[in-house]
């Protein structure tokens, strides 16, 4: 039996413990909640297919590092990655808008690139096979009149698709790391369309039983009109929150998010919070250079809350308060405690998570993102809160307070994997760096101390 770390879609990494495909496909139905009726293979991380058990055994005899393994499917049938409306409207066989076959078209070509599919002769293989199922959907027609199969065309979009993320892939990030920062329109987005869908959203986010689903789908639809408004040099906070109120949901940032870094953020924070936390906790807990009783009376109030509440969160939490301790830097500017009495004053104007409750460690507290008077983010917990303070700083462009901005690099860097290589400017004694030099410092010994450390 050997050990592999499975990657699929956008899910967290998964251990599987195995001696053959057939055995991995078994775990991996039951760890990841498989369709029986899909036919799925595996690869590895460059899209290489394995089909044979002695070339998967001999692959493990020649790596000492686990091995990822990616899990795909080939049923060109599955639009799950598309917004929800848009995939029953093909079950049911609706005809779509040229925008919503261009959302599929970029769907598929994104799964291409993915699998390492990227040629005409698999896009015509996708057209064909969605054509044949959903005839009526993917038709070429001019009011109801079919002009043809639909084939030629999808296919084409599909090819352009893969073409344009390309593109994208090879274009440089900015000095934050941002991929899609200012996207332009598409053409078949009108203005009428934004707006009716900004007014939609609206009445959607004042239901008691929000549907986010379809807010999250809209809100995506929405996205170049929403940046455009965020990246204007003279924002109106206020009036954007008043007009797009559903940027105070948790799912809505999240996604928002995703698409401004082309990442799936929430994955990349619980692998981060599983594999990163427990290395640096170990490293502050067992290096004699921080046998002090600073560090140890961080480490008794874990342990204290731990006992408490019977879970590991604490283990968690503690790593972030070590690493306010390390870089001399006040957590304050990063949470604030507040009872029911305070009058809401010394309102900050960058990201900040309000605390009502004992502790960052108490599993009662009542957690909020607040930035100024407007903008109001409930999350579940500490953990959810830190998560969305950070995406908060990328979804409207603050710069790091310096109280904290060696953290916050650290978190952006480490736990978000963000790394732009674009050089800072600095004094003319120094070197010019894209980095600060302590956050680089501790990444490196932090690698240095254990092979599970990877950043």
């Amino acid at each position: 039996m050997t050990l592999f770390k499975i990657k699929y879609e956008n899910q967290p990494l998964k251990m599987c413990l195995a001696g053959s495909i057939e055995e991995i496909m078994t775990v991996c139905h039951k760890k990841f909640n498989l369709n029986k009726d899909v036919e799925y293979k595996i690869a590895l991380e460059d899209g290489t297919e394995i089909d044979d058990n002695e070339v998967l055994m001999e692959l493990t005899k020649r790596n000492t590092d686990v091995i990822v393994l990616k899990l795909y499917n080939e049923n060109v049938e599955n639009l799950e990655n598309t917004p929800h409306k848009i995939h029953q409207d093909c079950l049911e066989g609706k005809n779509l808008k040229s925008r919503n076959k261009t959302l599929i078209a970029s769907t598929i070509a994104t799964h291409m690139m993915e699998t390492n599919n990227k040629t005409l002769n698999v896009a015509l293989q996708f057209a064909e096979k969605l054509c044949e199922d959903h005839p009526k959907t993917f038709a070429d027609s001019v009011g109801g009149v079919v002009w043809g199969d639909g084939v030629h065309t999808l296919k084409q979009q599909i090819y352009n698709k893969i073409g344009e993320k390309k593109a994208e892939r090879n274009k440089r990030q900015d000095e934050h790391g941002c991929i899609n920062f200012a996207p332009a329109l598409p053409e078949d987005y009108s203005a009428d369309d934004q707006e009716a869908t900004r007014i939609k959203l609206i009445e959607l986010f004042k239901n008691q039983k929000k549907n986010m689903e379809e807010i999250v789908d809209l809100m995506k639809f929405s996205y170049p009109t929403l940046r455009k408004l965020i990246n204007e040099m003279d924002r109106n906070m206020q009036r954007i929150i008043s007009d797009w109120p559903c940027l105070n949901l948790v799912d809505v940032i999240v996604d928002h998010c995703n698409i401004l870094l082309e990442k799936n953020l929430k994955a990349v924070w619980l692998e981060s919070l599983e594999k990163k936390c427990k290395v640096i906790r170990r490293y502050f807990k067992y290096n004699q250079q921080f046998k002090n009783e600073s560090y140890s009376a961080i480490f008794e109030q874990c342990k204290s809350f731990e006992v408490l509440r019977k879970d590991q969160v604490p283990k968690l939490l503690v790593t972030f308060e070590l690493l306010f301790k390390y870089f001399s830097e006040d957590c304050s500017h990063l949470w604030k405690f507040k009872n029911d009495d305070d009058d809401g004053g010394n309102v900050t104007q960058y990201p900040v998570i309000i605390i009502k409750g004992e502790s960052i460690y108490s599993d009662n507290c009542n957690i909020n993102v607040q930035i100024g008077e407007h903008i109001n983010i409930s999350c579940k917990d500490v953990l959810e809160g830190i998560f969305v303070n950070f995406l908060c700083y990328y979804l409207y462009g603050y710069a790091y307070p310096s109280q904290i901005n060696k953290f916050m690099e650290f978190l952006q860097r480490i736990f978000f994997k963000i790394n732009p290589t674009v050089v800072k400017p600095v004094s003319k004694k120094q070197k010019a760096t894209s980095y600060d030099r302590t956050v680089f410092k501790l990444a490196k010994v932090l690698s240095e101390f254990s092979d599970d450390f990877h950043f």
